[in-house]
């Protein structure tokens, strides 16, 4: 009996033993850098200005981007508590880039105006660069009274609209300001296409050489590159009309070079077609944009 019992024993151990379930090895400890960019993250998502600014603001898209932020946060959460730390980090950056898209939507008070006076910056050098090449090619068209009133009716509101927008920078009101020097350079970008648009080769009777007309269609040509920034940034074209004009401003570049080599060579009149005809691929592209050319390079 009692050998028997001990075999008992020893048997109900073993089913014991057989039935207790086997343990998991527990996942490793998320990376250092993965629990900084999920406590950042929770930091923003949470009761901060950022946030508070998002979820107040009357911007349905911003909201948008940070409940997807949110979710993405989640998911992140879950990820790295199952040892997918290369996914968490994968959805962290998502929902860090969410965010980001949030908070640009609706920017604070401290961003605007940062970027105010950085556009104000852009547009003063804009605009001294639209003004200097307005007068070169305005003062040519003095024999036309025509074209020498809209100039100065021109340069008369381009003038109004500086002095305005100095005005309100000294004021500190600089959104103001930036709207002044937006309605300048739109002066000037209608003005300078309708001159180069106009000066035609009305012009080869003073032209004594072809080097000398070489060099006249040389400096419209920079006019008119100097005007596809200033047009997309004003006109906002669609992404296919941006890649119909970046065609264009290829074409100019490779017949610019073609040009310059036939100008080295001392053979202007082959030099002057090939530049005419960058010149036509910058009218087009300034049309792509939705500028209204008056007329074509020949």
């Amino acid at each position: 009996m009692r050998g028997g019992g001990a075999a008992l024993s020893m048997l109900c151990l073993a089913l014991t033993v057989q039935a207790q379930p086997t343990a998991r090895p527990q996942p490793a400890e998320a990376p250092q850098s993965l629990r900084q960019r999920q406590a950042l993250i929770n930091t923003l998502l949470g009761d901060s200005p950022a946030a508070h600014r998002i979820e107040t603001s009357q911007n349905a898209e911003a909201k948008r981007h940070y409940a997807q932020a949110k979710d993405l946060s989640a998911q992140a959460a879950a990820a790295a508590a199952a040892g997918e730390f290369a996914q968490a980090e994968k959805l962290l950056n998502e929902s860090m880039w969410q965010i980001g898209r949030a908070r640009q939507l609706v920017p604070d008070n401290m961003a605007r105006a940062i970027g105010s006076r950085v556009r104000y910056a852009q547009l003063q050098s804009s605009i001294d660069s639209l003004l200097a090449s307005y007068r070169r090619h305005g003062e040519r068209g003095g024999r036309d009274e025509s074209a020498k009133q809209h100039f100065e009716q021109d340069m008369a509101q381009v003038q109004a609209q500086v002095d305005k927008a100095r005005d309100h920078a000294t004021a500190e009101h600089m959104v103001d300001a930036v709207r002044a020097l937006e309605r300048a350079e739109q002066v000037l970008l209608r003005g300078l296409n309708r001159v180069l648009g106009a000066a035609t080769l009305d012009y080869a009777q003073s032209f004594e050489t072809p080097a000398q007309e070489y060099t006249f269609e040389l400096e419209r040509n920079r006019s008119y590159r100097e005007l596809v920034p200033v047009a997309l940034d004003e006109l906002k074209p669609s992404p296919d009309a941006r890649s119909l004009i970046e065609r264009y401003v290829e074409q100019n570049r490779l017949a610019l070079q073609d040009s310059g080599r036939q100008a080295e060579r001392g053979d202007h009149a082959a030099a002057l077609k090939a530049l005419l005809a960058g010149t036509g691929a910058l009218q087009r592209a300034l049309s792509a944009a939705g500028l209204v050319m008056p007329q074509e390079t020949k």
